[in-house]
């Protein structure tokens, strides 16, 4: 089954789901104040540090430095330029996706 995911997206089901991780993250960090422990869980990842890999993998910045740039343009715009709705889903702790 995974298999036919990949052939089908392009990408593997583990990709797809940190992705979606990091997407519901980045909301979160853009906006709370959400301690990132918490976020981290909140979003699937577990420990902070493994957040922290996936950001800085996926987006070339840290989740603190990804939250800082709100904090210094007041703006509604990610250090990437851009932003994505995770359409009000939510991601719940026991890491199993959305």
């Amino acid at each position: 089954m995974a298999r036919h995911f990949v052939q089908a997206t392009g990408i593997t089901p583990h990709d797809d789901i940190e992705r979606a991780r990091a997407d519901a993250a980045r909301m979160l960090l853009k906006g709370s104040d959400r301690p990132l422990k918490a976020a981290a869980f909140d979003c699937g990842f577990g420990p902070v540090d493994r957040m922290r890999i996936a950001f800085t993998t996926r987006l070339g910045v840290t989740p603190v430095q990804y939250r800082a740039s709100f904090r210094r343009a007041g703006s509604a715009f990610s250090v990437l330029g851009t932003t994505r709705a995770c359409g009000g889903m939510t991601m719940s702790g026991s890491g199993s996706g959305w």
